[in-house]
């Protein structure tokens, strides 16, 4: 026993140490990211019928230990927070929901590939939250809303971007998706830009979807009227018939025969799923699908930039008509040139392949006029025809790129998928291996993910110099009855994480340390006494010393 003695009071603690401080050896390699063990984001809410959805993920650029998700509750239909000063180690649900009283409701069952409540950061710690508003009031109708908090969510402030509440037939709105939001903190005050799609349904003559953005020069206090990214693009012939060429050729024989191109008018020319993200100097680009009214439009997207803080924007063409493509998210890097780089990536697949969808990506370097030949980031084997999509895309300081996805290619036939996320540190040249995120693939046929909701947003990200946090909706603590979706999250770590860039953790492991210390000068003073205190025996050396010894 007395031989054991010693390593076993120095060993708990540097074994808790260990376990403290993050796994020994070398650096993780850039191309050698690690996931860790995934935590649970709603921890305390018991309610068995509990509807998260994913999260959207913003870290703080001023200290990267404290990453927010935003969320909708959607049995409640309210929007809330959660936060971690830990880099996403452990998290918390906030008590002040997002939504202010006056407009409760931020949750419309809009169908896929929706941000219900994106988030970011601006200066001095100021976190922004927009979203659509609505009370049962509204009935269909909803504004849209920015919260500010200068407390990290503890309390908000909220302003109405675009209101909608009690405009009469036939002017009544529908403003959503609320899409996207960007804030450049460049000048003297955050500019922050909101991004969403309005549709006036019961409007005379018919109007067509409007792909709209506001602004606001005064950190989020006021907007501007909001502007259409399409601008009058549409005006010239050239450009109007180039849309309404990529139509399908293809009616079946039961639907309405849409009207010719010669019939659709500018007016009726229009757009929606604006995504937008901030370039050099502040410029803003917004990526956003052609619509018209009476005519569908196979998919293509077009890019608007606007250098005066969304006042005017200037159009091109960016990516050509393919009735096989969806789910766009749009990012931007310094690196590439002058006018930095455009990242681009969103779901596709081939024609004639049944079911298959690949991550795709491209890129441009002139400000969206021209792109790269799309290529495909997820690796599985391609003949086995396995789904992917709706990714998003992150720019982490520095300049790495991540894209996360869902992916079923561990799918067993049960309807189960999984997170996968893949990264470039060349700018998009190349990419990484794929890297499985969840710890479990998720069942599908519990929650609203689809089950006749069709109700999913893409896995979150919020990315950091070394990590990048990972979050999405799960349905492990879930059944068939209740159909519980919880969010769960982790991060990817690319590089050893200094213990500057870990207060939690220093101080843990200073406590730890001292623990050790104290129990080393506990069995020294012990050892003293146990000296002093034994009679000597003729003869024999002292038992004292032979212990002494015995210990070494």
């Amino acid at each position: 026993m007395t031989r054991l003695g010693r390593p076993l009071r120095l060993g708990v603690p540097l074994t808790l140490v260990a376990a403290l401080t993050g796994p020994a050896g070398p650096a993780a390699a850039r191309n050698d990211p690690r996931s860790t063990r995934p935590v649970r984001f709603t921890t305390g809410d018991i309610i068995p019928t509990r509807t998260y959805s994913s999260p959207s993920l913003a870290v703080d650029p001023e200290d990267d230990q404290t990453v927010v998700a935003s969320y909708a509750e959607m049995r409640t239909a309210s929007c809330g927070m959660a936060r971690s000063g830990d880099g996403g180690r452990t998290w918390a649900r906030l008590a002040t929901p997002t939504s202010p009283p006056s407009h409760p409701f931020c949750f419309i069952p809009l169908g896929a590939n929706v941000f219900f409540s994106p988030v970011a950061f601006g200066r001095d710690h100021a976190l922004y939250v927009t979203m659509a508003g609505w009370d049962v009031q509204d009935g269909r109708t909803s504004s849209v809303l920015l919260a500010r908090s200068t407390d990290l969510g503890d309390s908000w402030t909220t302003t109405i971007v675009h209101d909608a509440r009690g405009k009469p037939e036939p002017d009544a709105e529908l403003n959503r998706p609320v899409s996207s939001l960007a804030v450049d903190t460049t000048g003297s005050s955050d500019v922050v830009h909101v991004a969403w799609s309005m549709a006036r349904p019961n409007a005379r003559p018919p109007r067509p979807l409007a792909a709209l953005v506001a602004t606001s020069t005064d950190a989020g206090q006021t907007f501007s009227e909001p502007v259409s990214v399409v601008g009058g693009y549409f005006d010239d012939p050239a450009a109007r018939s180039a849309a309404l060429a990529d139509r399908p050729t293809v009616v079946p024989p039961n639907a309405p025969q849409p009207a010719g191109p010669e019939t659709v008018t500018t007016d009726r020319m229009g757009g929606y799923g604006t995504r937008i993200a901030l370039g050099a100097g502040g410029a803003l680009y917004a990526i956003w699908t052609p619509s018209a009214v009476g005519l569908p439009i196979t998919s293509s997207w077009y890019v608007s930039r606007s250098t005066d803080q969304g006042r005017t924007f200037e159009v091109s063409r960016a990516i050509p008509p393919n009735r096989s493509v969806g789910s766009p998210v749009l990012a931007w890097s310094s690196q590439g040139g002058p006018e930095g780089t455009l990242h681009l990536v969103y779901e596709a697949k081939e024609p004639l392949a049944q079911g298959d969808r690949d991550i795709t990506y491209q890129r441009s370097t002139d400000g969206g006029k021209t792109w790269s030949v799309p290529s495909v980031v997820n690796d599985d084997d391609p003949r086995l025809l396995i789904l992917q999509f709706m990714p998003n895309i992150s720019v982490a300081p520095g300049g790495r790129i991540d894209i996360a996805w869902w992916d079923f290619r561990n799918d067993t036939g049960a309807f189960h998928n999984d997170v996968y996320l893949t990264s470039s540190s060349d700018n998009g040249t190349t990419w990484s291996p794929n890297i499985r995120v969840t710890d479990r693939s998720i069942n599908r046929k519990i929650g609203p993910w689809s089950n006749g909701y069709d109700v999913r947003q893409p896995p979150g990200l919020a990315p950091t110099a070394r990590y990048t946090v990972v979050g999405w909706d799960d349905t492990r603590n879930g059944d068939p009855d209740a159909q519980a979706q919880d969010i769960y999250g982790t991060f990817v770590q690319f590089d050893e994480l200094p213990a500057s860039t870990r207060p939690a953790l220093t101080y843990a492991f200073a406590a730890v340390v001292g623990l050790a210390i104290a129990g080393v000068v506990v069995s020294a003073v012990a050892i003293v006494i146990r000296r002093r205190g034994r009679p000597r025996v003729a003869g024999r050396p002292s038992s004292a010393g032979a212990e002494a010894v015995d210990v070494r």
